[in-house]
Order: structure tokens, then sequence, then C-alpha cells
């Protein structure tokens, strides 16, 4: 046999595979695990620490991309570096994919690619979340503080460029002229004057505004701080959707009260404006920080899942452990064939 040529080995063995009982033909052609049976599964820890540090450090990333000053500054480019990771975790998909038809040994590329989706999804829907409060942060910041402002002298253009507003203390709500539109919400405007009634420009382009704290009936203003008399600092509506309504509302006061509007600009009256400025700063920082401790445990939860399940790989039951010699089908032909050692088989060479 050993001078046979390649086609005679070849036709031999298929002969003794057709001769094969197709209990044990099916028995020793099952798919076998790759580790020793019965047999616990080393792991490095390397990979243990990266999975769980990786993400992490990518939903923190994204996350803080999205949602701090990068984005308010330079929003094109930080859109660009969260699409970078998204088209990461594409990547990943796709070779985790090619990994479990291509490599026979469980590896960590299908955890990772589901903690990637966790990352760049979670961080991207926390950072727009922490965004919501940081924007508006930015948008107070980026403009002046205007202090001992008149309302009763000064004109709304030279002061389009301001944010944060500290009246004289001569200026006041006048309550007596306030009105508002409603359309699902109730808007409330009221104009801020200086000790005179009527400004020394003719224009009450001024105004404190206010969402459902007025009466529909009558000329009542009770929005935020309007009710404590001391009152003389005010923070303006950069919302474009809400100076929509509020002009509305002003040119109902403006019929009803026969004022003269020029550019109005609208205000919520606060005691205090720059906790409320930095209370949005705080938000923002608590939104990111309290997701990454969050995320950081749904890692070490995920990952000590994925430990538990690779550790029964390798301890289910051999393949080399026949029972096929009990079953009718077996013994309804006895003596046809051997019993033998299927831990080996021949090899014709």
């Amino acid at each position: 046999m050993r001078g046979a040529s390649v086609e005679h080995r070849m036709a031999r063995h298929q002969e003794a595979c057709d001769a094969t009982h197709p209990l044990v033909y099916n028995a020793l052609h099952e798919k076998r695990s790759i580790f020793n049976p019965y047999s616990r599964v080393k792991m490095n820890i390397l990979p243990m620490f990266l999975v769980v540090f990786v993400p992490w450090g990518i939903f923190a990333g994204v996350a803080g991309v999205c949602g701090f000053s990068f984005m308010f500054y330079y929003p094109s480019i930080a859109t660009g570096i969260v699409g970078l990771f998204w088209l990461l975790w594409l990547v990943s998909i796709g070779y985790a994919v090619w990994a479990r038809i291509h490599e026979p040994e469980p590896m960590w590329y299908t955890f990772i690619a589901i903690m990637l989706g966790f990352a760049v999804v979670g961080g991207t829907c926390v950072g727009y979340s922490a965004y919501a409060y940081s924007f508006k942060y930015h948008e107070v910041m980026d403009l002046k503080n205007i202090t001992n402002f008149d309302a009763g002298a000064a004109e709304s253009q030279d002061v389009m460029d301001g944010s944060i507003f500290h009246f004289d203390s001569t200026n006041h709500l006048d309550a007596q002229k306030s009105w508002h539109f409603k359309k699902g919400t109730l808007y409330c405007v009221v104009p801020i004057v200086g000790s005179d009634p009527t400004p020394d420009t003719q224009y009450f382009d001024f105004w404190a505004v206010g969402k459902d704290c007025c009466s529909e009936t009558s000329s009542d203003f009770r929005c935020n701080d309007a009710q404590i008399p001391t009152t003389r600092t005010a923070l303006r509506i950069m919302d474009e959707t809400d100076q929509l309504h509020y002009r509305l509302a002003t040119q109902q006061a403006q019929k009803l009260y026969r004022l003269l509007i020029n550019e109005p600009i609208f205000f919520e009256w606060y005691q205090d404006v720059d906790s409320v400025v930095t209370g949005w700063s705080t938000s923002s920082v608590a939104v990111y920080t309290e997701a990454l401790v969050f995320f950081f445990v749904v890692c070490l939860f995920c990952m000590t899942m994925a430990v538990v399940a690779f550790s029964y790989i390798g301890r289910t039951k051999s393949v080399y452990d026949m029972d096929f010699y009990d079953e009718d089908n077996w013994r309804a032909h006895p003596g046809q064939f051997e019993k033998m050692d299927l831990r080996t088989q021949k090899y014709y060479a």
C-alpha cells in the first residue's frame, strides 16, 4: 500500500467511509469543540480590560464631543468626528461577521461590536442631552453682559449683542400693560419701563416674558421672579420660535394699549441670572458624568456575563463519548460492525 497511487488511496479511504455505519460516521464527523472536553477555557486578562475600557472610552469621547463647547464652536468638525466613530462601529460589525465565519476560535469580536454599538449610540444620545443645556449656556456667554441699563432711555438696536441685562434701579415692569398670546401655551408679555411710564424714545422695545404665568382675561404677569420687587436682572430669550410667539403677544398688546413698538427684545425676569446660567452648565456636566458612571457599570456587567458564557465553552459533552451502541438501529444488525476504539481512525498511507 505504501507504493499505491494517490487516487488508489483516496478510493480506499472512500470505501472505508462508505462501509462505516451511519451512526458512527455522523458521530465521527460531528463538529468538534476547539477545546479539550470537560476543560475550562484559559482566558487572557488583557482582552477583558479592553472590552471594558475601549467601549467606555469611546462612549466618553462621543458624548464629550457632542455635549459641550466643541459642538457649539465647531459643529461640522464635531459631527464628522462622531461620524467616524459610527463608521468604526460598522467596520467592527463587518469584522465580527467575518470572524464568525473564518475563525475557528471563539473571539471577543462579536462582543466588542455589540459594546461599540452601545457606546456610539448611547454616547450620541447622552451627548445631545447634555448639549441641550450647554448650548443655552454657551449661547448666553457668547454675547455681552450689559450693566446699568435703562430701558426708558436706550434703543433696542444698540444692545442686540447683549444676553444678560442688569437694569437700572428705576426700571420696573408695567403690569398694567401686560398681555398674552395663546397657541396651546399661554405666552405672556409685559413692558419694561424706566421711571417714566413712557420711554424717551416712545418705543416699548423691552419686554419681560414667560409661559403660562398670566391671566387670559386681564392684565396680569406672574412669571419667574416678577413678583419680587427688587428684581432688576433679566436673561434674553434666544429661541426663535419663542420669539415669534412673544412678538405676536406684543402686537396684541400694541393694539390693545396703543403702544409704539419698533424692534422688541424679550427677557426672562430673574433676581439671580448668574445662578440660572451656571445651572445650565452644571446640568450638562451632571448628565455627562452620571452617564459615564452608568455606562462603566454596564460595561463591567456585560464583560462579566461574557466571561461566564466563555467559561462554559469546552465543558459540554465530548463528541468522543459515543453511546450509539445501545441504539436500536445499531443493535438491529448484530455482528455486522465491530465495536471499535473511536478515539483514532485508520489512515491508508
